[in-house]
């Protein structure tokens, strides 16, 4: 019995359509790692930069607002006890989206993070995109 070509695509679409859009057990895909990093960006106001990466360092995703190396905030995201860049007028917020990655958060330092920081755990435990 062989599988008929148009069956499987057809059930293969609706399979996709039954998921919610940023739950796909697919792919993640650039719009949805944008929408996750625009809800960290409502949460805190203040946010200089996201960096994504994965446990050997290698850049997933980025959105930095200065002129900061995404690669070195990369490696700092998985090496937090190394400092490749002077964070000092940072709060550095790092969080483990999976067990293979990581995501770090720089914060232009304010007296106002502390407050939502536990929405932004919140934020990580429902919206997170891996």
């Amino acid at each position: 019995m062989a599988l008929d070509s148009k069956d499987y695509k057809t059930n293969y679409y609706r399979e996709i359509e039954n998921h919610a859009p940023n739950k796909s057990t697919r792919l993640m895909n650039e719009k949805i790692l944008h929408h996750f990093t625009g809800k960290i960006q409502k949460c805190f106001p203040n946010m200089t930069a996201v960096v994504i990466s994965d446990y050997n360092g290698l850049l997933l995703h980025s959105e930095i607002k200065n002129s900061l190396d995404e690669n070195l905030l990369a490696l700092t995201c998985i090496c937090e006890e190394r400092t490749f860049i002077d964070l000092s007028n940072y709060h550095k917020l790092i969080r483990p989206l999976s067990n293979k990655i990581k995501m770090l958060v720089l914060l232009k330092k304010s007296w106002r993070n502390k407050s939502a920081i536990k929405n932004f755990d919140e934020l990580i435990e429902k919206e997170n995109p891996i």
